[in-house]
């Protein structure tokens, strides 16, 4: 089985994903170009996470396809959003989308077969969200004029759906770790959790703020 420092350096590039390759961009980014070109750092990213973890994918096969079968509607829930491109309105950027989402998953599935307990697989996923809720916290204080928008703080990105997309799974993510205890420092958790509820609710992303209410663990 996977150790927590394999599993810590497949998620790395997650990291790096969630990061983006343009943080603290003053101008928003040009959609029709990146549905032109695509982005080349984020398909690295997907890449190495996914390569990173195939190793140890063929130690635990059997689990990575328990994983995917038991969890088969979150399965076609990405089946489903591969189909958008019938109706999207940048035809060729959401097939690359379709077909990085399904590597996302399988990497992620092969995170948690891999991981010995939640500790090993939540632990490297809440320093990512850490990290990002930290350097939204800093945009906004200290780059007001690169967060700042008529329509909601935009932290470090390039708008602030992005944004609120970001901040939403942070919220979910560091409060199952704290919940499952999973090796972080609590109060240091509890306080990341109160500043990204906080740049959410900056955000004001309403589907978002709504997921990120009903997915608080119980």
């Amino acid at each position: 089985m996977a150790s927590r420092a394999a599993v810590l350096i497949t998620a790395l590039p997650f990291a790096a994903l969630f990061v983006g390759d343009s943080p603290f961009s003053p101008h928003a980014a040009d959609k029709a170009a990146v549905a032109e070109s695509g982005s080349a750092f984020n398909r690295a990213a997907i890449f190495a996470a996914l390569g990173f973890s195939l190793p140890t994918a063929l130690v635990c096969l059997e689990r990575v396809v328990r994983i995917l079968t038991r969890n088969w509607p979150v399965g076609l829930m990405v089946f489903w959003s591969g189909l958008t491109y019938a109706w999207a309105s940048l035809p060729d950027l959401v097939p690359r989308r379709a077909f990085a989402y399904p590597l996302v998953y399988l990497t992620l599935a092969i995170l948690a077969a891999a991981s010995r307990s939640a500790a090993d697989w939540l632990a490297p996923l809440t320093l990512a969200f850490a990290l990002v809720t930290a350097l939204n916290i800093v945009a906004v204080v200290a780059f007001p004029g690169i967060s700042r928008s008529d329509i909601g703080e935009m932290g470090m990105f390039d708008d602030k759906n992005g944004a609120g997309t970001m901040a939403m799974p942070a919220i979910v993510v560091l409060a199952t770790a704290l919940a499952a205890g999973a090796g972080v420092p609590r109060l240091a958790t509890r306080a990341m959790i109160g500043l990204a509820w906080v740049f959410l609710l900056a955000t004001r992303p309403k589907t978002s703020i709504g997921v990120a209410a009903s997915g608080w663990p119980a």
